[in-house]
């Protein structure tokens, strides 16, 4: 998270200092923010792949600890179980194909 937050400062930090100079030069408001945002986004693409790097290690390892706190909590259904639900499910739809077939057999 700490990496995170000091990339969306820096970012915000670039983005206003290119404003403040598109500003001083009299530029249209939303032409100066507009090219404000192109600059500081194409500055940061250059000039801040490290801690761009550090924010996607960090989203990675955060993910990662989520499914691994999933699958931890998520127990998962043993062979004899799973083997039980298919004859189960196996039967259930014999029944359904046979009614199908002949709804006075009943």
């Amino acid at each position: 998270m700490v990496a995170l937050l000091k990339y969306s400062v820096l970012r915000l930090a670039v983005f206003v200092a290119v404003l403040a100079a598109l500003a001083a030069l009299r530029l249209g408001l939303v032409y100066a923010v507009v090219v404000a945002a192109l600059v500081s986004m194409m500055l940061s693409f250059l000039f801040m792949g490290r801690q761009r790097a550090e924010v996607a290690l960090e989203i990675q390892a955060r993910l990662e600890r989520r499914q691994a706190a999933r699958a931890v909590a998520t127990p998962r259904p043993d062979a004899d179980a799973a083997h039980e639900d298919a004859v189960l499910d196996a039967s259930a739809a014999g029944e359904v194909a046979a009614e199908v077939a002949d709804p006075d057999a009943r």
